[in-house]
């Protein structure tokens, strides 16, 4: 006979409790319920009940952030050709659509790579990198990856003479790559508050760090720059199917990400939607996770990832 179960309550403290409920307006067991989840203060309970953009951590408190933006407005003013290189999981394939987009929205000569999982594996590897150098890339931006490919990005530099940029949330090794930059939230030189992020968290990081020294540097004339937001749809599906925890920057995302996607502007997530079954639906954390998100790591598994990313940057239903 099996022992009964012993469960152990929290206990309640009944004062930060009355608190949240007076202030925010909310019922005694909403404020229990956040209060166990150690949100004890009104300004934290509104952070999380209430995700804004501009809780967002200042992305430049990510080590090496200054170095890899300056590389690449560097390799922008100077034409010179980048690669995007990802991985062919949802988080990869987002993290590279919304690098790749943003990239030649400032007229950069850019292209990007996914390798096949069955046939390169994960990760950079030095018959990726030869075709690369044959295409005429001088820089290569690894999103999602490239955290533990040390070899391969010396590889990439002294027989190609190419710079490399790793973006990546994934755990260092004990070997530090020989990049240009390496910028990960788990460096133990940062000072960045969040560090549970998604690859494609890292990315949007990264480009809000670019485009804001951009626009410090006058890049766009006319004063029209792009709307980050845009993007956030795509940070959502990557921060849900790495199955990150949703709090602090990967709630923001993903709570504004879903209310994009509701918006139904971009062409390849209605016609995930229409596959899933769900057009008429309305998107939650669930509908994405059990839904879209499969669907976006069977073509890595399965087929090519490049038909999601295909897919993920289509600029119309058709």
């Amino acid at each position: 006979m099996k022992p009964a179960s012993v469960w152990y309550m929290s206990k309640n403290d009944q004062g930060a409790e009355t608190r949240l409920s007076a202030e925010l307006g909310i019922g005694l067991l909403m404020a229990r319920i956040l209060v166990n989840r150690d949100i004890q203060t009104p300004e934290q309970a509104k952070k999380f009940l209430f995700p804004s953009l501009k809780d967002l951590h200042n992305p430049f408190l990510l080590s090496d952030m200054r170095r890899g933006v300056d590389r690449v407005i560097q390799a922008i003013h100077n034409d010179e050709t980048i690669v995007v290189f990802g991985d062919y999981d949802a988080d990869g394939i987002t993290s590279t659509a919304v690098m790749t987009d943003f990239l030649a929205g400032l007229n950069g000569k850019v292209f990007r790579y996914i390798p096949d999982r069955i046939r390169e594996g994960y990760g950079l590897n030095r018959k990726a990198i030869d075709a690369i150098a044959a295409r005429g890339a001088t820089l290569i931006i690894t999103v999602d990856c490239g955290i533990s490919n040390f070899d391969e990005i010396e590889y990439a530099t002294t027989r190609h003479g190419i710079d490399t940029i790793v973006i990546d949330h994934h755990e260092i090794p004990d070997r530090f790559p020989p990049a240009t930059a390496v910028i990960n939230q788990n460096r133990k030189d940062n000072e960045f508050p969040c560090r549970t992020l998604a690859g494609v968290g890292v990315a949007f990081n990264f480009l809000i760090a670019l485009r804001g020294t951009l626009r410090e540097q006058g890049f766009w004339k006319n004063g029209e720059y792009p709307n980050l937001k845009d993007y956030l749809d795509l940070v959502a599906l990557g921060t849900i199917g790495d199955l990150v925890p949703l709090t602090d920057e990967n709630r923001i995302f993903a709570r504004i990400g879903l209310t994009v996607m509701e918006e139904g502007k971009r062409a390849g997530i209605k016609a995930l939607k229409l596959v899933s079954g769900i057009e008429n639906s309305s998107i939650n954390s669930e509908s994405a996770a059990f839904k879209l998100i499969p669907r976006l790591n069977a073509a890595g598994r399965i087929g090519s990832p490049e038909e999601a990313l295909r897919l993920l940057m289509a600029d119309n239903f058709d």
